[in-house]
């Protein structure tokens, strides 16, 4: 009885890691979910390892290079709608990693301020499968 209770508890845990989602991005950013690629949000990790949340659920995709970190969003109330953030990580727009943050932009704004912070266009989106 005690090997099938191990088992179990064995086999609980595995799946609870298994379901979690943590792909790290560059500057102490990373792409963060308890349900596999569903309710992605981006969060930054301090140096005490405190995580706190950029961009809340539900993110869809994300580009990053050495200088940004591009992220395509549909807002948790209005799926038909796509936001955009661009997070600056060579030169911020300020130390406080909520601040250094524009966005949500919709439609052509992004394109404006891609192109205003020269954002390369070679930077793609990286899209998550649901």
């Amino acid at each position: 009885m005690r090997i099938l209770y191990k088992l179990i508890l064995l086999l609980m845990i595995a799946s609870t890691l298994h379901s979690c989602v943590d792909k790290k991005l560059k500057g102490g950013y990373e792409i963060y979910s308890l349900n596999e690629t569903s309710d992605l949000e981006i969060v930054y990790v301090d140096n005490q390892g405190n995580v706190l949340t950029v961009i809340e659920k539900d993110i869809l995709a994300v580009g990053q290079n050495g200088e940004f970190i591009i992220v395509k969003q549909h807002p948790l109330d209005y799926k038909n709608v796509v936001y955009y953030y661009i997070i600056p990580l060579k030169n911020k727009i300020s130390l406080n990693f909520e601040k250094n943050l524009i966005g949500p932009l919709v439609g052509t704004s992004f394109d404006d301020e891609r192109l205003r912070l020269g954002v390369p266009k070679d930077l793609n989106f990286n899209v998550f499968e649901k």
